[in-house]
């Protein structure tokens, strides 16, 4: 199934990579924005209210389908500029269905 066009919505992309301090703690950083269309909208109905419960509010699911190698924990900028860092993580992806659905939630702060 294809995603309808006026759905879609740019979005920004940002890899997460976790590093090493000289003490052995773990840094996370993100790579530079890189721009894509997604069809993007919050969770919302009966079932998404029992998986989520008080985070419903702050949960999102996006469609993608394209190249760019989206991961766990990578980092989305849905409501912020490609300048600052990402708002939404993704925290579960399906690349069972076509295009691959994707559950975004808010990186707190």
């Amino acid at each position: 199934m294809r995603i309808a066009r006026r759905a879609l919505k740019v979005v920004q992309w940002r890899a997460r990579t976790v590093t090493k301090t000289e003490e052995g703690a773990s840094v996370e950083t993100y790579s530079p924005a890189i721009p894509f269309y997604a069809a993007v909208w919050q969770a919302s109905g009966h079932v998404d209210a029992l998986l989520y419960g008080e985070r419903l509010a702050y949960t999102y699911h996006m469609e993608y389908d394209g190249p760019l190698p989206l991961e766990h924990n990578d980092g989305i900028c849905l409501f912020v500029g490609p300048d600052k860092g990402p708002d939404y993580k993704i925290t579960s992806i399906n690349r069972d269905h076509h295009p691959q659905t994707f559950i975004l939630e808010r990186l707190t702060t």
